[in-house]
């Protein structure tokens, strides 16, 4: 195939390319990802989406888009049809179907169409899942509803951990949704209000009336989001001061037009844990060349939704590395890369604040539909969703945070990040405790 189209393949390219022709479970990005990663070990994950979309537009192999669901991968290009689970969206090849060319045929023939390729696709619920709704069935008859938690465990956690991993069982049923989404609703009409805001980095956004504006200082603030809070408002407001000049200029125009020397003379003495003042000037020199290139962070996102299909893990992955080009010692210091089990939370806020609208979150983007965002995930939100029963997975990071996306979009298809700011006012707020927060959402 190589040869016939004439193209000329990378090595990363055609270990891709090798690694999903031996898959037949079509994978997603992130999957075959985690196989090509250990021929390629310092491949990223944005790198994977982008040479998969090369691949695509070159026939090379093809693209399986399911609504609602994650985009996967098909090493075969030969003409053949699928059949999918609806639970888990596994999909097998279907090549020997012999009655597929017939019916091809007949439709030309009925039609008048002249056919030259098909998708045919058959739904259903494969084996395992089946045995996994059975299984989940006969436990619940036979255990009364309960979660199986050690006693070794209850006793470590202490009370929340016990009612709060029963709590979470029960939440995900069906059954309980409605009365879940029902406290979740009330809650974020308690909090959708900018009294609760600070201390938060997000307080910073509301001076700036700009897209521009609110885009240079939304990418500082949501940088510096993380380590104690005191320290952070601190960081941002001596770097919006900077950008800014005291709120006398446009931080977008301050980006736009100052040199590496005077960014690293202004942010000489700079320091947030163990950011300093050549990190900032690095980040704030991508952000002016971006802006320049694309005319706005929104432009450039856009461009890496359009690279990735609409597929958002591939856009935030591609954006993310196009934040942190050139920052050779400092890559990913101020914008972790999400192949390094990051959950990319600093970047995932940053559009919660950029693309939602409402009374906390000041919006202002329109090339991205709230309904694609993933949640940002911090250690306030991975504890929740863990005791709501969101997710099991131990460690935070990207497919963590997709998952627990997956889990709001059941409450808020249009929304999913709807909550968070809601939520995470219970990490924040010292008056505000983790068990009482279990016990409201359990009303």
């Amino acid at each position: 195939m190589i040869k016939k189209n004439e193209i000329r393949l990378t090595r990363q390219r055609k270990v891709i390319l090798e690694e999903l022709k031996k898959m037949k479970s079509h994978p997603t990005a992130d999957e075959l990802y985690e196989v090509v990663r250990n021929r390629l070990p310092r491949i990223s994950l944005g790198t994977v989406y982008r040479n998969l979309e090369f691949l695509s537009q070159r026939g090379m192999i093809k693209k399986i888009e399911v609504m609602g669901k994650r985009m996967r991968f098909d090493g075969e290009t030969k003409e053949h049809a699928h059949v999918r689970c609806a639970v888990c969206g596994r999909i097998i090849d279907l090549t020997d179907i012999r009655n597929l060319g017939a019916l091809t045929r007949e439709i030309s023939r009925k039609t008048g169409f002249e056919v030259f390729s098909n998708e045919a696709e058959f739904l259903g619920i494969c084996p395992d899942c089946r045995k996994k709704t059975s299984g989940t069935r006969v436990k619940s008859r036979n255990s009364g509803g309960g979660t199986g938690t050690s006693k070794s465990v209850r006793k470590r956690s202490g009370k929340d951990s016990s009612s709060a991993s029963t709590f979470g069982t029960e939440a995900m049923k069906s059954s309980s949704l409605k009365k879940l989404s029902a406290s979740l609703d009330r809650l974020y009409e308690e909090y959708n209000d900018r009294r609760f805001v600070e201390p938060d980095p997000l307080q910073f956004l509301y001076p700036f009336e700009e897209k521009a504006d609110r885009e240079v200082v939304g990418i500082i603030a949501s940088s510096l989001a993380f380590g104690n809070i005191k320290q952070i408002i601190r960081s941002v407001s001596l770097a919006v001061d900077i950008v800014s000049r005291s709120h006398t200029t446009s931080p977008a125009d301050f980006v736009v037009h100052e040199k590496r020397r005077d960014l690293e003379h202004l942010f000489g003495g700079f320091t947030h844990r163990w950011i300093k003042g050549k990190d900032m000037a690095n980040l704030l020199l991508n952000t002016g060349r971006l802006m320049k290139e694309y005319g706005s962070l929104e432009g450039v996102f856009e461009e890496s939704m359009k690279m990735n299909g609409s597929d958002i893990v591939g856009a935030v992955c591609d954006f993310v590395e196009k934040m942190n080009e050139g920052q050779s010692g400092g890559f990913g210091r101020l914008i972790p890369v999400s192949g390094n089990k990051s959950a990319c939370k600093r970047i995932n806020l940053f559009l919660r604040w950029m693309v939602r609208r409402d009374n906390v979150d000041p919006g202002g983007w329109e090339a991205v539909k709230p309904a694609a965002l993933i949640c940002p995930v911090d250690v306030h939100i991975f504890r929740i969703a863990r005791a709501l029963g969101f997710t099991k997975r131990k460690t935070s990071d990207l497919k963590t945070a997709v998952e627990i996306t997956e889990a709001f979009k059941r409450i808020s298809p249009g929304d999913p990040v709807k909550y968070d700011f809601a939520l995470t006012r219970f990490g924040i707020k010292g008056e505000l405790s983790y068990g009482g927060l279990l016990r409201r959402l359990a009303r």
